[in-house]
């Protein structure tokens, strides 16, 4: 429901997305402040696990631009 308000918060670099340790299961932690708090506590699992993704590919990207 409130999922494209809270990724564009992300990209804008107003949303930290925290991930899981690898074998710790796929609980994925949205930190946020005000209103976009709010919204991001109504994510699914599945809209999380989305985020979650997007963070993976942009933390994936950085990573490759620096070893080059």
């Amino acid at each position: 429901m409130f999922y494209e308000t809270v990724k564009a918060a992300y990209q804008a670099g107003k949303v930290r997305v925290g991930l899981p340790a690898v074998g710790g299961g796929d609980r994925v932690t949205i930190e946020a402040e005000g209103l976009i708090a709010c919204k991001a506590a109504f994510l699914s699992q599945a809209e999380r696990l989305k985020l979650a993704e997007l963070s993976k590919t942009e933390a994936m990207a950085i990573k490759a631009s620096q070893s080059t």
